[in-house]
């Protein structure tokens, strides 16, 4: 599991770097962003249903988002 965790990382690293060559910072986020939500999905469903991806605490996930909403607009991101 190791190992697969490193390959990954390091092939997400490898694309992101020449992804960034061409592409803005924003649509690059947004690819890694959408793969990442996929490979999630994917995990959810292989092991048991994707009602694992909803929160625990639904208002700890909202307040959370909230958050880096706020703090992403006054960084300028």
């Amino acid at each position: 599991m190791t190992l697969v965790a490193f390959a990954v990382f390091s092939g997400t690293d490898a694309l992101v770097k020449l992804c960034a060559e061409r592409l803005a910072s924003p649509q690059v986020t947004l690819g890694v962003t959408f793969a990442a939500f996929l490979l999630l999905c994917a995990h959810a469903v292989a092991t048991g249903g994707l009602s694992r991806l909803l929160p625990r605490q639904p208002g700890l996930a909202v307040l959370r988002a909230v958050l880096a909403s706020c703090c992403s607009s006054a960084t300028g991101f």
